[in-house]
């Protein structure tokens, strides 16, 4: 069911504008528009030249001189072509639009401009919008995978503060809800999909309490030609949602200390 829900809200995102956030996001190329394409200010250098102007995290990057900032590859080009010169910046904060000027740094190590942009694209689709959902909810199922695969590793590794940045709960999802609710209602949904999507890949996981956990409990007692007596099986399952309920208090110790 979760994955279906991932499909449908993935479809309905695509009809509207699809964000995209991860490199060769899944489209059908001949049926793919750019309906919204800007630079926001995902992180500002405390005074850097974009510090000086007023420059906050979240505001939109428009213009630099007479050269329109459409993507992060424009912001970057830019900045690198007027370093150390005198420059006009156009951004919008707070839906007003400032205008300033500044002086860039000729400094590519620290960044001529000082600030670490994000993208902000959507790609509108038609017909092949269920397709697209399909397609967007196969993709990030694998980079879930990928993503849990790779927070295993890191703890047999010895690097549990890795792991744990990789993983969020209820805290984490609040306060990324809150600061995707600024940009508009389309990102909070894709983070619902997204959500739903890792709800899906979790219940597959031989986890005991949760589906793929039961399953798993039932094939390995067949598999060894043992009863699983009632008794024991909710022993098994309460033990695990035990240990997801610990596991879950960490993650959201993690988040406090993390976002507050």
């Amino acid at each position: 069911m979760n994955w279906l829900a991932a499909i449908i809200i993935f479809t309905i995102i695509a009809l509207i504008g699809m964000p995209q956030l991860i490199e060769n996001q899944f489209q059908i190329k001949n049926d793919s528009r750019v309906s919204k394409q800007e630079v926001l200010a995902g992180f500002v250098e405390e005074g850097s030249p974009a510090d000086s102007i007023g420059l906050t995290q979240g505001d939109r990057i428009v213009q630099i001189n007479d050269h329109q900032i459409l993507n992060s590859s424009d912001l970057r080009s830019t900045t690198k072509k007027f370093a150390g010169e005198s420059v006009d910046v156009r951004f919008v904060q707070g839906g007003q639009e400032i205008s300033k000027s500044v002086t860039l740094r000729n400094d590519e190590t620290k960044g001529n401009f000082g600030v670490a942009p994000a993208d902000n694209t959507l790609v509108r689709s038609t017909w092949s919008a269920p397709i697209v959902g399909v397609g967007t909810t196969v993709q990030f199922t694998a980079e879930t995978f990928k993503g849990l695969f790779n927070a295993v590793a890191n703890i047999f590794q010895g690097n549990a503060s890795k792991a744990g940045e990789a993983v969020t709960g209820p805290v984490g999802i609040i306060v990324v809800l809150k600061d995707l609710s600024n940009q508009g209602l389309v990102f909070v949904l894709f983070l619902i999909g997204v959500i739903s999507v890792s709800l899906a890949v979790m219940n597959t996981l031989p986890i005991p309490a949760l589906d793929g956990g039961r399953l798993f409990v039932m094939a390995i007692f067949k598999l060894l030609k043992k009863p699983l007596t009632k008794d024991l099986e909710e022993k098994i399952h309460g033990t695990g949602m035990a240990a997801l309920l610990i596991l879950a208090a960490l993650i959201t110790v993690l988040d406090v200390k993390r976002f507050f």
